[in-house]
């Protein structure tokens, strides 16, 4: 959940500052290298949202996987989503992390990794692309990856099913989710 509530709090609308270009391209790669120039880009969505020229969503695009590549982040603004929905999304995440273990881990946990369901709980996924299983053990045991996170998808899939908590555990959690989902996709 940790995961999650970072990245609503990236959603929150941010006062854009002005920034060349050229930073949100190719060139971050330079800065993130040193500590003392490391910077998340903040790329304005509003650009892909109102724009029908395919080259221009296309740049708005690429700034975002440049960000993600570069710097592992970015911070995004102009993305339409009423602060109503994230803090309502805020409120329900924070119930649900007092929630006990046994339901978080026993009930809706995430137990395949094609289907990219349910809770991870810290240290359960991996730092590394590597797929040698020893590799990732010393991994793992070495410099977990300190996330928490609820995952989802599309819920009318049937088959990588969504988990969710029972409703009389977490009260509201699936419909509020279900909406932040909805509002992301329009």
């Amino acid at each position: 959940m940790f995961g999650l509530r970072r990245s609503l709090t990236l959603l929150k609308e941010l006062p854009v500052r002005s920034l060349p270009r050229k930073r949100l391209h190719s060139t971050l790669a330079e800065d993130v290298r040193s500590h003392s120039t490391f910077h998340i880009p903040i790329i304005d969505f509003s650009a892909f949202r109102a724009n029908t020229a395919l080259s221009e969503k296309r740049r708005v695009a690429d700034d975002i996987v440049n960000g993600f590549k570069e710097a592992g982040f970015v911070y995004l603004s102009g993305h339409g989503i009423p602060g109503d929905v994230i803090d309502n999304v805020h409120k329900k995440v924070r119930r649900w992390q007092v929630l006990p273990a046994s339901i978080r881990s026993d009930q809706v946990a995430w137990d395949d990794p094609r289907a990219n369901r349910g809770y991870v709980k810290v240290g359960r996924e991996r730092v590394t692309q590597s797929s040698d299983a020893a590799e990732i053990a010393a991994l793992r045991t070495n410099a977990p990856d300190m996330k928490e996170t609820m995952e989802i998808g599309r819920d009318w899939d049937l088959v990588w099913r969504n988990k969710w908590p029972k409703e009389v555990d977490s009260p509201g959690y699936k419909q509020t989710m279900l909406q932040f989902f909805q509002v992301g996709h329009r």
